[in-house]
């Protein structure tokens, strides 16, 4: 675990926030639902939090944001204000996957199962294991239709869910949870060297459903 001041940054779905991060404690966060609203929130809630914190600008180490899966705007806007501060300020980005992050907002639940609305009846789903009250990734994020899901489901697993509860059935006891830029910022405190990319020129969200610009037939 790192001791290092965190800026930390969750853009992936209508929440928006931003949390500063020192080692396993939360100094300042901010976080409201606001939809399509995040370019334009985004830098007051960093100055807010920055300023709430007690700490200057100067003495933060890195920025950690919330990569993916998400939405699609969202994700390109958290990024690209990471990008830009991290080269501001010559800082290096901790790429935290999203999913994982909300796993570790539960860690006293050790859930191995997390399910976030992606489109229409479309899922992101990730399995996880547990080690050291950490969440491991025991699969990579995917993307799959409500019914197919569904279908392949593990009737053992300990589900968390965000925005789903509308499309999947009540007898999955699913624990409703959002994304937080606290849990992106605290997991990237715990696996600083897993997540750190030191030079992030090329670093993209990820989006695991593809987006697709074109014209219907």
């Amino acid at each position: 675990m790192s001791d290092h001041l965190i800026l930390a940054l969750e853009t992936s779905s209508t929440i928006c926030g931003a949390a500063m991060i020192k080692g396993q404690d939360c100094l300042a966060f901010r976080e409201e639902e606001m939809p399509r609203r995040h370019a334009e929130i985004i830098p007051s809630f960093v100055e807010s939090v920055i300023y709430d914190s007690g700490q200057e600008m100067k003495m933060i180490d890195a920025v950690a944001v919330s990569i993916g899966p998400g939405s699609f705007t969202g994700l390109r806007i958290g990024l690209g204000f990471a990008k830009g501060f991290a080269f501001a300020h010559n800082l290096p980005i901790l790429a935290v996957p999203t999913i994982e992050a909300m796993a570790f907002g539960l860690a006293k639940h050790q859930p191995t199962l997390g399910l976030v609305l992606s489109h229409g009846r479309r899922i992101f789903s990730q399995c996880f294991s547990w080690q050291d009250e950490l969440p491991i990734a025991a699969s990579k994020p995917v993307v799959n239709d409500l019914e197919d899901l569904l279908d392949d489901l593990d009737e053992c697993a300990t589900i968390f869910q965000w925005q789903c509860h509308e499309l999947i059935s009540t007898d999955l006891n699913a624990t409703t949870t959002a994304p937080s830029s606290r849990w992106v910022g605290l997991l990237g405190s715990k696996k600083y060297d897993q997540f750190v990319i030191e030079k992030p020129y090329e670093l993209e969200p990820d989006y695991i459903a593809p987006f697709k610009v074109g014209i219907g037939k």
